[in-house]
């Protein structure tokens, strides 16, 4: 129970992470195309979560309990991070796509893809390196 609930701490960093990036990554990019339209990727989870009824945050949370009860004593945050979040990501569109929310991965364009994976790299590493802070 304890990992679980440190986990669902680490979720709630990690979201904050994943937030923070997405809002600065458009602010970055802006001067690049003048667009700072957030990606499709993003945009259906956040119709798809708010019509179930979930606060993206809440999502973000409840992962990160999943990351507490699967972490392991000898994986190394950045690695757990990274694996975590690139799983977190892979899911979304094993998900979401067969429910016609997202389009399949090959019919995004490659920038808009590595933003999403981006997001998801960072909402990894805030969770892992939250969950070894709080565990200690």
């Amino acid at each position: 129970m304890r990992r679980f609930l440190l986990g669902l701490t680490a979720g709630a960093v990690g979201t904050a992470c994943m937030t923070a990036w997405q809002e600065l990554l458009p602010k970055l990019k802006s001067d690049e195309d003048g667009s700072e339209e957030e990606p499709a990727p993003a945009q259906a989870a956040r119709k798809v979560l708010g019509a179930a009824g979930f606060e993206p945050r809440a999502y973000g949370v409840g992962w990160g309990g999943l990351y507490g009860l699967l972490r392991k004593r000898t994986d190394h945050p950045l690695g757990a991070g990274l694996a975590f979040g690139f799983g977190v990501w892979a899911s979304s569109y094993a998900q979401l796509v067969p429910l016609g929310i997202y389009e399949p991965p090959w019919t995004y364009p490659p920038g808009t893809l590595n933003e999403d994976l981006s997001y998801h790299a960072v909402y990894g590493l805030g969770v892992a390196g939250a969950y070894a802070a709080l565990k200690g």
